[in-house]
C-alpha cells in the first residue's frame, strides 16, 4: 500500500509540475485528480495504514519536488495545486490526531 501512495504521489506530481522534462499539464481534471487523491490518501492512511503520517509523507515527497520544478518553470498554478495537495493530508492527519485524543479524553 505504501508503494502505491508513493506512485500516486508520483503521477500527480509529473502531471502538474512536468519535472522540468515536459511541460506542465494543468488543468480542471488533474487538479480535480490531485485534490480527490490527496482526500483519499489521507483516508486511506488513517484506516488501512494505521500509520497516517507515513501516508502523508509518502503522498507529498514527490509533490515538494514537483512543486520545485513548477516553481523553477515559474508555473505558479501548479505549485499552488502541489502545495495544496501535499498539504491537505497533513491537515487531515491533524484532524485524526485531535479526534483521537478527544475520543481518549471523553472516556
Amino acid at each position: 500500500m505504501g508503494g502505491f501512495i508513493l506512485l500516486l504521489g508520483f503521477v500527480f506530481g509529473a502531471l502538474l509540475s512536468g519535472f522540468g522534462v515536459w511541460a506542465p499539464n494543468v488543468s480542471f481534471i488533474t487538479i480535480s485528480g490531485a485534490l480527490i487523491g490527496a482526500v483519499a490518501i489521507s483516508w486511506f492512511g488513517a484506516v488501512l495504514l494505521r500509520t497516517p503520517a507515513l501516508a502523508a509523507l509518502l503522498f507529498s515527497f514527490p509533490m515538494v519536488v514537483g512543486a520545485v520544478f513548477a516553481a523553477f518553470a515559474r508555473q505558479w498554478w501548479a505549485c499552488a495545486v502541489l502545495l495544496a495537495s501535499m498539504a491537505i493530508p497533513f491537515a487531515a492527519l491533524t484532524l485524526y490526531q485531535f479526534d483521537q485524543r478527544r475520543s481518549n479524553f471523553a472516556d
